[in-house]
């Protein structure tokens, strides 16, 4: 690798950092939604996912480690319809094991 393409990459890497460390980036909700038979965790804005998980528990606890690392502050989970089922906020998430309906 060149040492122009070196640099460009660690510029762009910065950029990304930048733009995740900023307010607007935190305060982006996670959104747990139904993705074909499976159920994807969401980053607000983002245009892919950020994990595809087989079940709906799982989804909402890889949601929960991104709150609890303090990178967001808020989990929407979604029905299997697509209408919001409840929002949890990083204050009332705790170590133990989402309950979640199916």
């Amino acid at each position: 690798m060149t040492k122009e393409a070196t640099s460009d990459i660690a510029r762009a890497k910065k950029a990304i950092a930048k733009r995740m460390n900023s307010r607007a980036a935190k305060e982006a909700s996670i959104h747990v939604i139904s993705h074909k038979s499976k159920w994807a965790v969401v980053v607000e804005g983002s245009q892919k996912a950020y994990r595809i998980c087989p079940t709906k528990e799982g989804a909402v606890n890889s949601a929960k480690h991104l709150v609890k690392n303090g990178i967001k502050k808020e989990i929407v989970i979604h029905k299997k319809d697509g209408s919001v089922e409840r929002q949890v906020k990083s204050t009332s998430i705790s170590d133990d094991k989402a309950v979640v309906s199916p």
